[in-house]
């Protein structure tokens, strides 16, 4: 169950590459988790984490 919730939260994420090339994630529907990667996959597994 929670596994689904995660699953539509990140389909709503929202990436953002920053001035020194990495990324910042967040999710819309939780507050508060936001994330940092190198790559923009590695920003999604961590906002996944998070």
């Amino acid at each position: 169950m929670l596994t689904i919730y995660i699953q539509k939260a990140m389909s709503k994420a929202v990436y953002e590459k920053l001035e020194d090339g990495t990324y910042c994630g967040e999710m819309p529907d939780c507050p508060g988790a936001i994330a940092f990667g190198t790559t923009l996959y590695e920003c999604r597994r961590e906002l996944q984490f998070a």
